[in-house]
């Protein structure tokens, strides 16, 4: 989808990509406010748990946020910036109501919609924004191709929150210790290769490389 230009100071980037691999959109940015990101790897024991909600003051300064609508489905928090209110917020606040990458934005003020419509709000309202947040499902699935197709179509665009499963038909005997997600399933998104993050084309290279290898597998429960 489609967004009207942002105001620069909210430092909203999103990203999205058509299934034709091209560039993703990357708007309303100004460069001289980003500052140096945090590492996209933070992905840890906060983990697998629930929601929480932070709030931020528009007015005091920018969100220095990156989001990812890849799917059009989950709004991924992609990637935060070092000087904005989002990063302010997780230094004030326990680490378990830290906004991390691969985490979702469920709700904006109270309303839920899908990515564009809350890149929309975060980008439109004005004052006090009380952000719904989500963690994903995160588990390191074990793989051994032995020769065989892993059986899944990957969207991978550059710019995006790792790999992007379109399809995914199981194939016995390739994955092991699924865990909490049981089975891979479209949408799921592969984010690090051996416990390395790496951006989308590294990681597929890898996974082409190698005959038994570790992915990391992000997953957002949707309705």
């Amino acid at each position: 989808f489609h967004h009207s230009p942002l105001r620069a100071m909210f430092l909203l980037q999103t990203c999205c990509c058509s299934e034709d691999n091209q560039n993703p959109d990357i708007v309303g940015v100004d460069k001289a406010l980003i500052g140096q990101a945090f590492d996209d790897a933070a992905i840890d024991e906060f983990a697998n748990t629930d929601t929480f909600i932070i709030t931020v003051d528009k007015t005091t300064g920018n969100l220095g946020l990156e989001v990812d609508s890849l799917d059009q489905q989950v709004c991924w928090v992609k990637q935060i910036y070092v000087d904005g209110l989002i990063a302010a917020w997780n230094e004030k606040n326990h680490e378990r109501l830290a906004v991390k990458p691969a985490d979702r934005i469920l709700q904006v003020n109270g309303r839920p919609g899908n990515p564009e419509v809350l890149v929309k709000a975060m980008t439109t309202q004005d004052g006090i924004l009380e952000l719904t947040i989500g963690r994903p499902l995160v588990q390191d699935v074990e793989v051994n191709k032995n020769g065989s197709s892993l059986g899944f179509k990957l969207n991978v665009c550059s710019g995006a929150f790792g790999l992007l499963i379109k399809e995914s038909s199981h194939t016995a005997g390739v994955f092991k210790s699924l865990g909490v997600l049981e089975k891979l399933q479209a949408n799921d998104r592969i984010v690090k290769i051996d416990g390395e993050s790496l951006p989308p084309d590294e990681l597929l290279q890898a996974m082409q490389a190698k005959e038994d290898f570790t992915m990391t597998v992000c997953r957002h429960q949707t309705v």
